[in-house]
């Protein structure tokens, strides 16, 4: 994307391509500095967690684990801990789905399945797409509002869209 000129101009410039989110576009964010900087996520605690036992042990642990620290240390310290617990479990809802998937398939093709297996691969199935639906409907709405602060036209647009949706213009009978 650049010519010798530029390259000569600035020499530490990298780009990098990012992923689609929320887009049909790949940002590109170009850098000038040579150095990697390392940079921490935002975070956001993902609500399908919220009666997860080991996180609720998780978060108790690492409130009560120093008493005296002030309530923003703590808040930091549980953060932390639920952070390295979801990287070390690696929570992928759509591998789950997929491999329920499979499993259901399987037991469906095979005549010697009991029943109640394939209720219960139903059932699990069924929790995984709810969880699913969850966090997209969560980081959609985080989205919307963290775009919707910044740009007014965008919040009144997408609010104009949603009174249309909900907005009932026509009512027939049988």
């Amino acid at each position: 994307m650049a010519n010798s000129e530029w390259i000569l101009t600035y020499p530490s410039g990298r780009s990098e391509y990012l992923r689609f989110e929320g887009s049909d576009h790949r940002p590109l964010v170009t850098s000038f500095d040579p150095r990697k900087k390392r940079t921490y996520g935002l975070f956001r605690f993902d609500r399908r967690l919220k009666e997860n036992p080991e996180v609720k042990k998780l978060v108790f642990e690492a409130w009560h684990a120093h008493p005296n620290l002030s309530v923003d240390l703590r808040l930091r310290s549980c953060r932390d801990h639920i952070a390295r617990w979801s990287k070390n479990q690696q929570l992928n809802s759509q591998k789950v789905i997929t491999t329920l998937r499979d499993q259901l398939e399987e037991a469906m093709n095979d005549d010697t399945s009991p029943q109640e297996t394939i209720d219960s691969l139903n059932k699990a199935l069924l929790t995984a797409y709810q969880q699913e639906e969850a966090f997209w409907k969560q980081r959609s709405r985080n989205l919307w509002l963290a775009l919707g602060d910044k740009n007014t036209g965008f919040f009144h647009a997408a609010t104009k869209s949603r009174d249309a949706l909900n907005n009932i213009s026509v009512i027939e009978n049988s």
